[in-house]
Order: structure tokens, then C-alpha cells, then sequence
């Protein structure tokens, strides 16, 4: 039995040579699916 293919975390645009972040599950702020912004390496302060 094949698990289920997760969702990526982020995609890349090959025209702007940018990775852009995915929103992983639906909220106030947004829907599953949508583009957060730029894609980040490093941690978000809390």
C-alpha cells in the first residue's frame, strides 16, 4: 500500500531563480496551497 504523496513545502520559479513557500494547511491567514512569500533557510523569530 502506497502512502500518500505529501505536499511540497515550497516550489521553484525558474524564471526568477527563486523558491517560493507553500502554505502547508488551511487558517485565518490563508488556504492550503496558497504562496506564503520567498522561501526562507533561515528560522523565523518567534
Amino acid at each position: 500500500m502506497a502512502a500518500a504523496k505529501a505536499t511540497p513545502k515550497r516550489i521553484y520559479n525558474p524564471v526568477t531563480h527563486h523558491y517560493y513557500e507553500i502554505r502547508q494547511h488551511s487558517s485565518k491567514a490563508g488556504k492550503k496551497g496558497e504562496i506564503k512569500g520567498l522561501w526562507s533557510s533561515s528560522p523565523r523569530d518567534s
